[in-house]
């Protein structure tokens, strides 16, 4: 089989952690997906459910090589992924304990399959699903759960699993090569966004001042921001002032933000899911982007007046969605490219679905991230949660407690 471009973000991903060498942990970026499931699982189904998970989506059946500089993927024959289930002495949080840390070990990313699966044995037994973030993103572990709990279905059963067309994650690497190759339409777009920075750094820093980050040891944590009448609340008020409960949110940590570093100008890393027809809906791969969003935050009226400055500033920088961060970071000097940053995604997690969906109840848990303090905020059926995870800082803990307590604090009070 003839070698294939990665997307963009594959590509400089894998350098930057060929480069590495020992720096490898501190590159680590995993996406994972726990669940709790109602009884105990059938481990032979469960691989035959994985393996055919795997089998299914083309990001997951390919394998990247390095070599003087250049990536490139090539299939592999899928062989049998393995689900390794596990007892774990104790109770539910050395089960986690074990969960989070299979969850976050790195991947080899010129092995294959860059992916691993395990049960966790207990009352309620614990699926767990780690992937490389090389080839998947936060969407692909919505489309991870419905299709392993199908195929599961299906093997348990003997039938055949009915789900949809995954489409091709190849197919949109190349459309993307080809869209953003270099020529005047890709200056055009770069000068844009350069317009849109104004000197300021590609990733915006984390305004709070943390010193002796350790990029090899995770802070997780995980925030209740508001309970389902406050997140009913807040929802109408974002409505109420034309803009989504996204916008909401970054306008609240804009002005937490403020309150822990006394700075007037919020700037953030915002993330697009860019799944924006079937195909890609259905896909597990790295299609998500990232985009930088700086704002001003203002202390008369500040909720609404921030508010209505993230709407109009978030607007303003999604007209590049789809230019990928990888492909700016060739085109912009040095000095506008930061280290730690402040990441934000959101997801509305309310379960419509029928009680054979719930199931299998998905567990909240942070991605590994290194790259800075990363914030994963939902809307479910609790109310508004977020999932912090961030490299530790054992001096400065204290203040990103501080920034947590704020956002809540903020979130409550535009509740009303």
């Amino acid at each position: 089989m003839t070698d294939v471009q990665p997307s963009y973000a594959q590509a400089r991903r894998v350098r930057a952690v060929r480069e590495a060498g020992d720096g490898l942990a501190g590159l680590a970026k995993t996406i994972p997906l726990v669940c709790r499931l109602p009884a105990e699982a059938d481990v032979a189904a469960m691989t035959r459910a994985v393996t055919a998970f795997v089998a299914r989506h083309e990001a997951l059946r390919h394998r990247f090589a390095h070599r003087d500089g250049i990536v490139s993927v090539r299939s592999v024959p899928v062989a049998e992924v393995p689900c390794v289930a596990t007892a774990v002495p104790g109770g539910d949080e050395q089960a986690m304990g074990h969960v989070r840390a299979e969850v976050d070990r790195p991947f080899d990313v010129l092995g294959w399959p860059l992916l691993r699966a395990g049960l966790v044995r207990s009352e309620r037994p614990l699926l767990y699903l780690s992937m490389d973030h090389l080839v998947a993103d936060a969407w692909s572990v919505s489309v991870a759960m419905r299709d392993l709990r199908e195929l599961y279905d299906a093997a348990v059963a003997g039938r055949p699993p009915d789900l949809p067309d995954p489409g091709g994650y190849l197919a949109y690497s190349a459309s993307q090569r080809r869209r953003f190759a270099d020529g005047p339409a890709l200056d055009a777009q770069v000068a844009d966004l350069q317009r849109l920075l104004a000197g300021r750094p590609l990733h915006p820093p984390f305004p709070v001042g943390v010193a002796r980050w350790d990029l090899t040891h995770g802070r997780y944590a995980r925030l209740k921001l508001l309970n389902p009448a406050q997140a009913g609340a807040f929802a109408r008020r974002c409505r109420e002032e034309k803009s989504t409960v996204f916008m909401g949110v970054l306008a609240a940590l804009g002005l937490a933000l403020k309150e822990v570093s006394g700075r007037h100008e919020a700037g953030v890393l915002v993330a697009t899911h860019n799944r924006d027809d079937l195909d890609t809906s259905h896909a597990v791969g790295w299609y998500a982007n990232m985009l930088p969003l700086y704002f001003p935050v203002t202390d008369v009226d500040g909720f609404a007046a921030t508010l209505r400055n993230v709407r109009a500033n978030l607007l303003a920088v999604f007209e590049h969605h789809e230019l990928p961060l990888a492909r700016i970071l060739q085109r912009l000097p040095d000095d506008q490219q930061h280290g730690v940053s402040c990441f934000v995604s959101f997801t509305d997690d309310r379960d419509p679905g029928p009680a054979r969906a719930r199931a299998w109840r998905r567990v909240p848990m942070a991605p590994a991230y290194r790259a800075g303090y990363g914030l994963w905020v939902s809307l479910n059926d609790g109310g508004l949660t977020a999932e912090v995870a961030s490299p530790r800082a054992p001096v400065g803990e204290s203040r990103l407690a501080a920034l947590e307590s704020a956002l809540a604090e903020v979130l409550t009070e535009a509740a009303g």
